[in-house]
């Protein structure tokens, strides 16, 4: 992690095209995963170190979060390009979600 305050995935939000494949390399000694959040999209099962996880992303105008299996760590896909404000609309509530989570622990 570059810096383990905001995020372990670098970087942590991608703009890609449509049908794009996006691989993410665990290159940390413990295990991690990489999960679509909500989830059901994807996800990578335990990566160990040096494994590779790929995903196409098929759905032009689309935001996909993701996270590790701790929940600690996320990250964003932004799949062609959706408006400014719904993209923005998509983050609001996993922030507040996080807030709430880390209240209760």
């Amino acid at each position: 992690c570059e810096d383990p305050t905001t995020a372990c995935f670098t970087p942590n939000v991608l703009t890609i095209p449509v049908d794009d494949t996006e691989t993410w390399q665990n290159s940390d000694t413990m295990e991690h995963t990489v999960t679509s959040d909500p989830s059901g999209l994807f996800d990578s099962g335990f990566m160990f170190e040096n494994d590779l996880f790929s995903h196409t992303f098929n759905q032009d105008d689309k935001k996909y979060d993701y996270l590790d299996i701790i929940g600690k760590f996320r990250g964003t896909i932004i799949v062609g390009n959706p408006t400014e404000s719904a993209a923005e609309e998509d983050t609001k509530p996993a922030a507040e979600e996080d807030t709430d989570e880390s209240d209760k622990t």
